[in-house]
């Protein structure tokens, strides 16, 4: 099999499951996950205007989201700051929705 064909097929499983982790997330985490991807450093996130620029609903909403992400291992916090945890998600994400 030839360099490009590998190419083409790891980016199609890379595709289905990013795509896959990303459809089972609830509507609020998925919103909440697409913010701090699009941030790429996100602080503030309970902000009014981190949650205005970002379409967000309640710092409530947005809380529980985080809880719940951080739990899943798919965003990690530092001093405040907010991450994608694994840097090809967030470079997937940033090439497929950002």
């Amino acid at each position: 099999m030839d360099k490009f064909s590998i190419s083409v097929i790891f980016a199609f499983i890379i595709t289905e499951t990013y795509s896959d982790l990303l459809d089972k997330l609830p509507e609020k985490q998925r919103e909440v996950f697409l913010a701090i991807a699009k941030e790429g450093k996100a602080k503030g996130i309970t902000s009014k205007s981190f949650i205005k620029l970002h379409h967000l609903q309640t710092v409530s909403v947005v809380t529980a989201a985080v809880r719940s992400l951080l739990d899943k291992d798919l965003i990690t916090e530092d001093k405040g700051i907010y991450t994608v945890y694994d840097p090809f998600f967030a470079l997937w994400l940033h090439r497929e929705f950002i």
